[in-house]
């Protein structure tokens, strides 16, 4: 008998716990234990937060569906039979919530899958250097115009010494200079601009060393592995 009292009194003290921890009062309404753990719900939400503060919204989400449960209970027993139906179907309608909630945070994880999936395929595309070298339409990267700065240096520096025993080889400067200039434009349009940037003077640092538009432009999409 004395057992049973005190069982009835620490379950008693759970309850009040539990009006508490919703900020609620025992003589609350149903429509407002409903709305509070609603609210509670949403406030505490650990997909909403960082993630250094996952874990405490998590924990005290958990609380708080832990102290709905108990006032549920609590007035399931000690309420009459409807009263506790009605406590069923609020019950009812949470889980239905709750459960909505998860297919729609699944929905936008699934398409932010395929978002970066198609990114992922796109940034992936085969992309093979000096493919086009005489062509001044699309994009290549930093690397290639930097290749090709290099080949073109080493090839004038070699023709012009041979220039002077052999005239003639100077012809061979039109597709040399041609090629430079192509390469240096598809250079230009990856930063997005027009190939005619490349005659301003110390633009091609920028070309050289700058980065390359994110994603497809107006001339191309991204030449990247």
């Amino acid at each position: 008998m004395e057992q049973s009292k005190e069982n009835k009194n620490l379950k008693k003290i759970s309850v009040l716990q539990s009006y508490e921890e919703l900020n609620l009062t025992e003589d609350s309404s149903l429509a407002e234990i409903n709305a509070r753990y609603k609210l509670l719900l949403e406030e505490f939400d650990p997909e909403k937060q960082t993630d250094d503060l996952k874990e405490f919204f998590k924990m005290e989400r958990e609380k708080v569906i832990k102290s709905y449960d108990i006032i549920l209970k609590y007035l399931s027993e000690n309420k009459n039979t409807e009263s506790g139906k009605v406590n069923e179907e609020v019950k009812n309608e949470i889980e239905e919530l709750e459960i909505n909630k998860v297919e729609e945070h699944n929905d936008v994880n699934f398409e932010e899958s395929e978002k970066i999936e198609e990114e992922t395929k796109e940034d992936n595309t085969d992309y093979s250097m000096f493919k086009k070298p005489f062509s001044f339409e699309g994009r290549i990267r930093r690397t290639e115009y930097g290749i090709t700065v290099i080949i073109y240096t080493i090839i004038s520096s070699i023709m012009q010494v041979a220039v002077i025993e052999i005239p003639f080889l100077f012809i061979f400067f039109i597709p040399m200079v041609w090629f430079y200039l192509a390469q240096g434009a598809k250079r230009c349009h990856d930063r997005g601009n027009s190939g005619w940037y490349q005659i301003i003077p110390f633009y091609s640092l920028w070309m050289i060393f700058g980065n390359s538009d994110v994603g497809e432009n107006e001339y191309g999409p991204r030449p990247k592995k």
